[in-house]
């Protein structure tokens, strides 16, 4: 295997990760393998740790249409909401919520 299929190959199984993620269906197996392949190509030199960033990046943009760090903050503000039980949060229509591309 080379460098260009290993990188096409980790795509598609994180693009398959992030749409389950996004349907709610459980990943945890095919998320611990993903992870395996993706240290394994590390380890072979098929790829650098930015190299993998940049790949998991493209992935979850092209599911999600956000940055990892976007989602996360999303994420984070919701947990923040339940916790503090602040209401006004929900009030504002999901779309708005969402952040700007």
């Amino acid at each position: 295997m080379n460098a260009e299929n290993f990188k096409s190959e980790a795509y598609r199984q994180l693009f398959d990760i992030f749409s389950q993620v996004k349907e709610k269906i459980p990943v945890e197996q095919a998320k611990a393998r993903t992870q395996g392949f993706m240290y394994a190509g590390q380890f072979m030199g098929l790829v650098s740790q930015e190299d993998a960033n940049q790949i998991i990046e493209q992935a979850h943009f092209d599911v999600f249409s956000m940055s990892v760090a976007q989602r996360a903050e999303i994420k984070s503000r919701k947990k923040q909401a339940f916790e503090t039980h602040d209401e006004s949060y929900f009030d504002i229509p999901t779309v708005l919520r969402q952040p700007s591309l």
